[in-house]
């Protein structure tokens, strides 16, 4: 093998591996805006305790899921899955405090007037 067929090699193996295991810097971390929870405040003892609640539930349905073999039973789980996804962007959209236009805009839709989106 050729040097140049190498160095083409391991460039090719670089640019794979950058698309396989991205790379994420602390520096990047630390702009995004991650809320913390202040456990003396009942209040966000209350929003944390719901969300690890409804973040329970959802694993264990989709546990549940793959071992479900009645179309009825599996149409129901998938149905409250899809609530359970719900109520947790909703508290997660009020942990942060977003807007109706900016909840539109998290959930790729086009935003609407304020009046018209209810949480």
């Amino acid at each position: 093998m050729t040097h140049a067929c190498r160095e083409t090699d391991a460039l090719m193996w670089k640019q794979l591996e950058n698309l396989v295991f991205p790379q994420v810097h602390i520096a990047a971390l630390r702009k995004l805006p991650i809320r913390a929870i202040n456990f003396d405040n009942p209040a966000d003892k209350k929003q944390h305790d719901q969300l690890v609640s409804l973040v329970e539930q959802m694993l264990s349905l989709h546990r549940a899921l793959p071992t479900q073999t009645d179309p009825a039973v599996r149409t129901l789980t998938t149905r409250t899955l899809a609530a359970t996804d719900t109520k947790i962007d909703a508290l997660v959209y009020a942990l942060y405090n977003l807007t109706p236009a900016e909840i539109a805009l998290v959930e790729g839709r086009k935003p609407q007037a304020e009046t018209d989106i209810v949480l």
